[in-house]
């Protein structure tokens, strides 16, 4: 199962990076951008997408996080269902 996560999360990042930016996105990452934090989006949203625009400037950094997450969260739980 998690080479199986692997392929699937390589394959998200190669067909969709750096994702979708709406227009409240780009807001967000505005504020981000300029240091503002006011709790019109999820703080904890504001925090990480902060972290990862440290580490890769610009959406792509975030999504890398979220689909990580998706996927390593989608193989433990595979494993979990099918293991006895």
């Amino acid at each position: 199962m998690p080479a199986l996560a692997a392929a699937l999360f390589a394959a998200t990042v190669w067909l969709f990076f750096p994702g979708y930016v709406t227009f409240d996105s780009a807001y967000q990452w505005l504020m981000i951008r300029n240091g503002e934090w006011i709790d019109v989006h999820p703080v904890i949203m504001t925090a990480l997408w902060s972290l990862t625009d440290r580490v890769l400037p610009g959406p792509g950094g975030y999504f890398l996080l979220q689909m990580g997450t998706y996927w390593s969260g989608l193989a433990a739980l595979a494993t979990g269902l099918f293991a006895r």
